[in-house]
């Protein structure tokens, strides 16, 4: 098991395989559409719909690339870099 924070204020989620067991969700794959840098946000396309994404986690994050998203967090990115 791997225990994950997902932000600066503490919350973390423990992962088991593909699920998060502290709240049951999986991470799921998603393309970046637009970014933020400054803010280190981005907009990203997940299951047909446009979220905005933490991806402070993640280093040299670009437009068209796939993130692994959890809880609104971009936790590595799936294209080739971590």
């Amino acid at each position: 098991m791997e225990t994950i924070s997902t932000s600066s204020v503490g919350a973390s989620c423990t992962v088991d395989d593909s699920h998060c067991i502290t709240c049951s969700d999986e991470a799921l794959p998603a393309r970046v559409v637009q970014l933020d840098e400054v803010l280190g946000l981005a907009q990203v396309e997940l299951k047909g719909q446009r979220v905005e994404v933490d991806v402070t986690l993640v280093d040299d994050v670009a437009v068209g690339q796939t993130l692994l998203i959890h809880g609104g967090v971009a936790l590595e990115r799936l294209d080739g870099g971590r």
